[in-house]
């Protein structure tokens, strides 16, 4: 297995418990110590070193693609960047996936894709309107997997409020930060 955004909030949290099953391949600019003695990094750009990508995936038979330029505001003051590292590496990852022949991808996705929704409950049915270049990303990333659906089999997960232990209150953390107004 290989997760590529592994050394991020969701991404390290998920590498530790596919640790707990098999060997994992994480795949990061950034580098992050796992006590897991099976868990190996990769430090490798997925917009720019494809061949890196090839290399992590090599007897990998499923990639949990979690990398990504995150933020909406970010993708707003750097719209190239974001389309490069979102758009551009995720065809990356896709394409050295099928080349090295990975059987699955599971894409992060993201709730964005659905805009400010006033429909409630929001379902997958539910009317897509991304309002940013990072929501546009990941509606055109699920797009790509659609398009290479005859070569590998994928899922996309459209997350929402994602929570938990580590995670920082800078980018779209709404519990943390209704949590720690609670306890102040």
């Amino acid at each position: 297995m290989a997760v590529t955004g592994g050394a991020g909030f969701i991404g390290s949290h998920l590498a530790c418990e596919l640790a707990k099953l098999n060997d994992v391949t994480v795949v990061d600019l950034a580098s992050k110590k796992f006590i897991e003695p099976n868990v190996h990094i990769v430090i490798a750009d997925i917009y720019s070193e494809k061949q890196a990508l090839k290399k992590a995936f090599k007897d990998v038979d499923t990639v949990f693609h979690l990398a990504a330029m995150v933020g909406v505001q970010s993708s707003m003051d750097s719209p190239q960047k974001a389309i490069e590292v979102n758009e551009l590496g995720t065809l990356n990852v896709l394409q050295a996936a099928i080349e090295t022949g990975v059987e699955k991808l599971v894409f992060a996705s993201s709730a964005a894709v659905y805009g400010n929704n006033s429909s409630i409950p929001i379902t997958e049915e539910s009317l897509l309107k991304p309002e940013s270049v990072y929501a546009l990303n990941k509606l055109h990333c699920e797009h790509l997997l659609e398009i290479f659906a005859d070569k590998i089999k994928y899922t996309a997960l459209r997350l929402f409020n994602v929570y938990g232990p580590g995670q920082s209150t800078e980018y779209a953390a709404v519990i943390p930060v209704f949590i720690q107004n609670a306890l102040q």
